[in-house]
């Protein structure tokens, strides 16, 4: 059985990054190779990211520069773009009166899976999955505005994907936010339009 790790590009981009990081040979993974060669050099890479990460080095984690997200607050979209080429735009609800979504040009600085969610008005901590929490299962930070944090998140609440309701935050359908966060990486460019 071939483990899962071998299909995941991101994974086998990263392991080459962090050989030549190291100065390894920065042996592409070729599906064509037998499964054993391939195993190995995956496992060689794992090694080499890991020696550079127990070593204390700071390690940064390559983007794609060619992926980018915009988000027009007007038509409560989100596209996702690599190069000029829009790959797939989802349905947002964008901030309120008074809680705009702010305009500008960000980079995405946090991804969880998973995550607990305070409440911006009242400062109480929902853990994830329980009740009165808003964010879903995944969280995709992008601004940060005094004490308020903006990102991509689900929603229990679908019925308010395409409207101006939230606190700032971008919510998007359980299914879409999924996907959007396979697409993504800390660093990607995320622009809002009005």
């Amino acid at each position: 059985m071939r483990p899962p790790f071998l299909n995941n590009p991101i994974i086998l981009d990263r392991v080459a990054w962090s050989q030549q990081r190291i100065g390894r040979s920065t042996t592409r993974v070729r599906f064509n190779l037998m499964p054993t060669v391939r195993r190995s050099i995956i496992a060689s890479g794992l090694l080499a990211f890991t020696a550079c990460c127990c070593s204390g080095q700071m390690v940064e984690v390559p983007t794609d520069k060619e992926v980018r997200l915009e988000i027009s607050r007007r038509a409560h979209r989100a596209t996702l773009y690599h190069g000029d080429r829009a790959i797939r735009s989802f349905p947002v609800a964008v901030g309120r009166a008074g809680w705009e979504t702010p305009l500008g040009t960000f980079h995405i600085f946090q991804m969880l899976r998973d995550p607990d969610w305070e409440h911006p008005l009242t400062g109480e901590i929902f853990p994830a999955g329980e009740p009165g929490n808003e964010l879903g299962h995944y969280w995709i930070g992008f601004a940060k505005e005094g004490n308020n944090v903006v990102g991509f998140h689900g929603t229990p609440h679908p019925t308010t994907v395409g409207k101006s309701l939230s606190h700032g935050c971008v919510r998007m359908f359980d299914k879409d936010i999924e996907q959007l966060f396979s697409h993504v990486n800390v660093g990607t460019l995320v622009a809002v339009r009005p």
